[in-house]
């Protein structure tokens, strides 16, 4: 309930913004820039030597690239 009834209720307003396209759209912006920019990293090394340096990478790219230099 409003205390006073010059004022805008916050549950409706809140209510229209979340309910647009142009909401979900920038929703699904956001997750796409989340999976892209993961910030997932690798170094791979022998003896010392920097073989291998891969960013931004997806957490099971990380895993399969270590796995195939691994056999």
């Amino acid at each position: 309930e409003r205390e006073h009834p010059d004022t805008q209720d916050f549950g409706a307003s809140l209510a229209v913004i979340l309910g647009t396209a142009a909401a979900s759209a920038v929703a699904k912006g956001i997750g796409v820039w989340l999976a892209r920019n993961s910030g997932a990293k690798i170094e791979i090394k022998r003896n010392g030597e920097l073989i291998l340096a891969a960013s931004h990478l997806d957490s099971i790219d990380a895993s399969r690239i270590a796995e195939a230099l691994a056999k």
